[in-house]
């Protein structure tokens, strides 16, 4: 009689296990943080909702601050056409730097700008705005960012 009876309540205890325990793969209706990668290891600014990123990055070693963008999912690059971009730092305090385009090849278009200052030489982060950004014909302004080393893969 007690066999029967466990036999019975069986796939009741395993569904209960298996909720209580949690599966990676469900399908139900609720939000998860969506996030993307960076691609070189900084700091990604999104740009709209999935129209483009703009990662931030510092190289103290070589006191530079770098900026490259991307498509929507932060995976491949995508050109702009404006010469540089004006960054105004909150940490140091009071310094403004023009990150110019580093065409690398491509004829009248960037993804990667760089600015280079002694005063970034040996700092672990800088913060401050990007004063404009002009991406596949929208503009953004005023830009929060915080820029560090980049961090290794894998971390």
């Amino acid at each position: 009689m007690n066999l029967k009876l466990a036999l019975r309540f069986a796939p009741l205890a395993a569904a209960v296990l298996l909720y209580a325990t949690g599966c990676d793969k469900h399908d139900h209706d609720h939000d998860h943080a969506h996030t993307h990668a960076p691609k070189f290891g900084g700091k990604l600014i999104e740009l709209g909702d999935h129209f483009a990123n703009l990662e931030v990055l510092l190289d103290p070693v070589n006191g530079k601050l770098l900026a490259y963008l991307l498509d929507g999912h932060a995976e491949n690059p995508v050109a702009l056409e404006q010469e540089s971009i004006a960054a105004v730092l909150d940490e140091p305090a009071g310094k403004t730097l023009s990150l110019a385009a580093q065409k690398g090849g491509v004829t009248g278009a960037a993804t990667h700008f760089e600015a280079a200052d002694e005063a970034l030489k040996g700092l672990q982060k800088v913060r401050g705005k990007l004063t404009e950004v002009k991406a596949k014909g929208k503009v953004f302004q005023n830009l929060a960012f915080e820029a560090a080393p980049p961090k290794p893969a894998g971390k």
